[in-house]
This record gives C-alpha cells, sequence and structure tokens, in this order.
C-alpha cells in the first residue's frame, strides 16, 4: 500500500490538498489503473480528507487509484 499525502491542487489556498492511495503494485504493473475520486460531506462547512484514510486504502487494495481532496469550507 502507498499513500501520498498533501498534493496541491490550487495555488490560492491553503485547503486544496489531496492525499492519493494506490496498492504498491499499482506503480510497478505499468497499466493505468481506475482513479476514484472521493469527495467528502459535511455540506460544505465541516470535514477533512484525514477522516477517510480507511475508505481510500479499502478501494486501493481492490486495485483503484484512489484520491481523496480536500476543499475550502464556505466559513473559510
Amino acid at each position: 500500500m502507498q499513500i501520498r499525502r498533501d498534493h496541491r491542487y490550487g495555488k490560492t489556498h491553503p485547503r486544496h490538498r489531496l492525499d492519493f492511495y494506490a496498492s504498491a503494485s499499482e506503480f510497478v504493473d505499468g497499466e493505468q489503473p481506475i482513479c476514484l475520486v472521493f469527495l467528502h460531506g459535511g455540506a460544505w462547512r465541516t470535514g477533512d480528507k484525514s477522516e477517510y484514510d480507511a475508505l481510500g486504502m479499502a478501494f486501493a487494495e481492490r486495485g483503484f487509484l484512489v484520491a481523496i481532496p480536500n476543499y475550502r469550507l464556505s466559513t473559510e
């Protein structure tokens, strides 16, 4: 299992970061894995990508590349 955390996807806000989850073989086999992007709920007011490690790892173990981003909340 490989987890790569806090990749920036925007330039203006510190919450614009995402984590990638993949099985180790996904980067060795040379094939393109299917990418699943999971956006957490919270009515745009609460939540954090760190709450979903188990989800990212579960899908990665099944062969998916998983991206879980944070995003700017409405309270910010």
